[in-house]
């Protein structure tokens, strides 16, 4: 028989702080500002819509149209950091960033590589840098 409670002087490890960063003021036209300068020609719209929508990266790289209903202004996020699903609500900005541009509606949303021999594409580049597009998804798809 046990006469002592075994687990008592077990402490329970401390939830880390969470974070609550919102941009300053100024900040967002700066972000959008750098992002014109870039070489992602979606870096704008990724970045208008990760602010309206506080979907994580991953989530962003990996959203596919499939999974989002314009009319009723969901996106849905079928895996999570959590491991739960997850319905986001899609404000006018972040529609409006998400259909920008001409691309058809298939596939992943910001995603779609420009250049036409591109690896994302199932094929390779002959010669010449990696396509920016292709960089950024698969820095992100690391982290």
């Amino acid at each position: 028989m046990i006469y002592a409670n075994p687990v008592k002087l077990v402490r329970r490890p401390v939830a880390p702080k969470g974070r609550n960063r919102r941009l300053r003021a100024g900040e967002e036209q700066k972000l959008l500002d750098a992002a014109d300068k870039g070489r992602n020609p979606h870096m704008r719209s990724i970045i208008i819509f990760a602010i309206e929508t506080a979907m994580r990266r991953g989530e962003i790289v990996n959203l596919m149209w499939e999974h989002v209903d314009l009319d009723r202004r969901v996106a849905h996020v079928p895996v999570t950091k959590n491991g739960e699903p997850q319905d986001v609500p899609l404000s006018s900005r972040a529609v409006a960033a998400m259909t920008s541009s001409d691309d058809p509606r298939e596939g992943k949303v910001f995603f779609r590589c420009p250049r036409q021999r591109c690896s994302r594409r199932g094929t390779t580049y002959e010669a010449g840098p990696a396509c920016p597009i292709c960089i950024f998804m698969t820095s992100a798809m690391r982290q």
